[in-house]
Parts: structure tokens; C-alpha cells; sequence
């Protein structure tokens, strides 16, 4: 096989799959990247001021980033990871700024 040939193999795979536009509205007080999946992840529990299910939180996210569950649930974690304080210990790219309120599978964002 010659380079064109490998070249032009390489070219006709399947495009990435486009994110759709924001659901949710950003919050001013998002640390994350703006179309990051922690950002959109962090947009999801501020739309819900009052906490959601763990679970929940998964689905709605895989569905607005277009990622699978699984690694959706990934992406929550590191979210999720802020826990007890504002200077609680948290996942390394996790930022400051805000903690998570848990009960069992309930979650709710705490800003600072």
C-alpha cells in the first residue's frame, strides 16, 4: 500500500460527532472551561438548585455533551469529587470555588 493510498484511508473515517449547543445556561461562577464537560456538568447541578439524583446527573450529561454514560460518569466524578468543604480534598483537576453536598446518591452544588 503507498502513502496516498494510507493517507486517503486515513481521511475517510468517520468524523467526530458535533456537540450540540448548551441546554443549560452557564453560571457566572463556572472554574471550567467553557464547553468543557466539567463546565457543562457544573451547569446541570446549578440548573438544579435544589440537588438531583447521581444518576441523573450522568444521564443529563451524556446527553448534552453526546458522550456515552460511562464516560459521562467519569466526568461527574471529577465534578463530584469536591466534597465536605470549600478546602475539602477534591480530584486534582477539579477546581476551586465551590463543593458538593452529598446523602447517598443525592447532590447538590454549594458555592463559595
Amino acid at each position: 500500500m503507498s502513502m496516498l493510498q494510507i493517507a486517503k484511508k486515513a481521511r475517510s473515517t468517520k468524523p467526530a460527532t458535533k456537540r450540540s449547543k448548551a441546554r443549560y445556561p452557564r453560571h457566572p461562577a463556572n472554574p471550567f472551561r467553557p464547553d468543557s464537560s466539567y463546565g457543562v456538568a457544573f451547569d446541570i447541578l446549578s440548573a438544579h438548585p435544589k440537588g438531583m439524583n447521581r444518576d441523573e446527573l450522568v444521564k443529563l450529561l451524556a446527553k448534552a455533551t453526546g458522550k456515552t454514560e460511562k464516560l459521562a460518569g467519569y466526568d461527574s466524578r471529577v465534578v463530584l469529587s469536591a466534597k465536605e468543604s470549600p478546602g475539602g480534598t477534591r480530584h486534582r483537576s477539579c477546581k476551586e470555588g465551590f463543593w458538593i453536598y452529598r446523602q447517598n446518591k443525592f447532590v447538590k452544588l454549594m458555592l463559595t
